[in-house]
This record gives structure tokens, C-alpha cells and sequence, in this order.
């Protein structure tokens, strides 16, 4: 059986049925690589496990409480709901970021996302919070989540917007900060209405993991790299 990232993904969080799940864990049990990788996902979700652990330990907002106590029907989805290829994201995520370019230009005065050079790039609040926020800073409108490096050396950082409904990632190009991949979720609430353990966007946390060198920072590697302005180590 060949195993790609995305049922990778889905056995690491244990989404997939029974019959799938004992078929990966034959190959990770005959492909010494294929496990490296299950460790490296591993890592990566105890990282965002610490990155989000704040909000996990508040106490969830009384707003909250109300709407998970108020009779609702449900109906679950989950084995009908196809997983997306990773160009079907990279589409969607396209057309989603051209369309906040415009709306959201119309509803602030300052656009949170931008176009230079056809490329787009963080502006106003987000390019800020990108620049400056630690992930520890989690009383902000923009939440940061991983740091790393990618293969060309450049600081990429994962980030959540909950006033806009999105999530994205973003590497820096000289002073910018280059929208990678921008997801929408319109359920996401926003304001006081963050939830405990906030996870990132599976279709975030493949291409983060997709472009990593190395592992994530830590907090004190993200700190110094902020102070350091994003620089490359011997650069100046």
C-alpha cells in the first residue's frame, strides 16, 4: 500500500477506519522511512500542541457554553466527507485569498491581505502580527501558531485569524511576509469566542510540513529570531 501524507496525516489523528488504519500500520511496519515521516508528524503536532496549550487551559468563554448546551440536531459527515488533494487545497486556497484581497478591502480600512508584484503578501494587522508576535501572545486578533525555516532558509510562520475566518501560512521574502496557502472557515468565531485547542488547518499543516527544514522553534528560537528580524543565522 502506498501511503501519501494526507492518510498520514488522517492515522496520526486517528480518522481512519479500521480496515485503512491496519493497512498503514503494515506498511510503517515494513518502510523504515515511511516511519521517519509518522515521527516527524508526531513532532510537528506536539509542537502546535504547545503552542496552543494558553488557550487550551482557559475556561471556555461563557458565550460558548451556552451554544454547546442548547438542543441542536447533528448530523455527522465524517464518512461521507472526501479528503482533498493537495492541488484541490492549493486551487481553493487561490481563489480564497483573491477573494479576501477584494472583500476585505472593502470592509476595513487597511487590507489584511495585498498583492505586490502579483504576489500575495500580508498587509496592515497581519503583516504586523507576522513581524512581531510571539505564539505566546494568545490575547490578539491574529494568533501565531508554528515558526520554522523552510528549504531556502526562510522563516515561515502558520497563523490564525478569527475575524476574518482564516488561517494561513506565510514565509518571509525581504520585508514581506508571502501568503503560501490561506484557508477560510466561516464557522470559526470570532472575538471572545475562541475555543480550547484550536488546531491548525490539516491543509496548512501539510504544506508546513511539506517545506520544513528542521523542526519547528521553540519559544526561545522564536524569540531570537524575531529579535533578529527574520534574518538568516550570519547574516546581517
Amino acid at each position: 500500500m502506498k501511503v501519501g501524507l494526507e492518510t498520514l496525516i488522517a492515522f496520526a489523528d486517528g480518522e481512519l477506519a479500521e480496515a485503512e488504519r491496519a493497512e498503514v500500520q503494515r506498511a510503517l511496519d515494513a518502510d523504515p522511512a515511511l516511519r521517519a515521516q509518522l515521527e516527524a508528524q508526531q513532532r510537528l503536532r506536539a509542537r502546535i500542541g504547545a503552542a496552543f496549550a494558553p488557550i487550551a487551559q482557559e475556561p471556555p468563554p461563557a458565550k460558548l457554553v451556552a451554544a454547546v448546551q442548547a438542543p441542536s440536531n447533528v448530523v455527522s459527515l465524517a464518512a461521507r466527507r472526501p479528503r482533498w488533494s493537495a492541488r484541490e487545497w492549493a486551487a481553493m486556497a487561490a481563489s480564497l485569498a483573491a477573494g479576501l484581497t477584494i472583500g476585505i478591502g472593502v470592509l476595513r480600512p487597511q487590507p489584511v491581505v495585498s498583492t505586490l508584484n502579483a504576489t500575495l503578501v500580508a498587509s496592515g494587522q497581519l503583516h504586523q502580527a507576522l513581524d512581531t508576535q510571539l505564539a505566546s501572545d494568545t490575547e490578539r486578533p491574529v494568533r501565531i501558531g508554528l515558526t520554522y525555516r523552510n528549504r531556502d532558509g526562510a522563516v515561515c510562520r502558520t497563523f490564525a485569524m478569527n475575524a476574518a475566518h482564516m488561517q494561513g501560512l506565510a514565509c518571509r521574502a525581504e520585508s514581506q511576509w508571502r501568503l503560501e496557502i490561506v484557508t477560510h472557515d466561516a464557522s470559526v468565531q470570532s472575538g471572545d469566542m475562541r475555543t480550547a485547542g484550536t488546531e491548525i488547518d490539516p491543509a496548512i499543516l501539510q504544506a508546513a510540513q511539506a517545506n520544513m527544514s528542521g523542526d519547528a522553534f521553540d519559544a526561545t528560537a522564536e524569540r531570537q529570531a524575531r529579535d533578529a528580524h527574520w534574518r538568516a543565522p550570519g547574516s546581517r
